[in-house]
């Protein structure tokens, strides 16, 4: 394809348009990986523990946490009951 990409939209070897990301720089599913293991690590109960805490005793600022993190652009249909931490781990594999 003449716009640097391949028949899946891949980019193609030596392309021009994109450099892609730096030598050693990490992906999201790495840093989102990292964060959930430093999450786990600071509670003495766990990560789904403190963000339960934060639910009760934060909403307003929970809330905010939620909608920084989720998608912008989806349509979530919720068929069933989650926890926290399911969701967290769906997200990352997704990531």
């Amino acid at each position: 394809m003449d716009n640097g990409r391949d028949n899946k939209g891949l980019f193609t070897k030596g392309n021009t348009i994109s450099t892609g990301r730096p030598r050693g720089a990490k992906d999201g599913a790495t840093l989102l990986r990292a964060a959930l293991a430093a999450l786990e690590a600071a509670h003495p109960d766990g990560g789904q523990a403190w963000l339960e805490q934060q639910a009760k005793n934060h909403p307003k600022e929970f809330l905010g946490f939620i909608k920084a993190i989720l998608p912008r652009d989806s349509k979530v249909t919720i068929e069933q009951e989650i926890t926290v931490n399911d969701w967290i781990a769906r997200m990352g594999r997704s990531a």
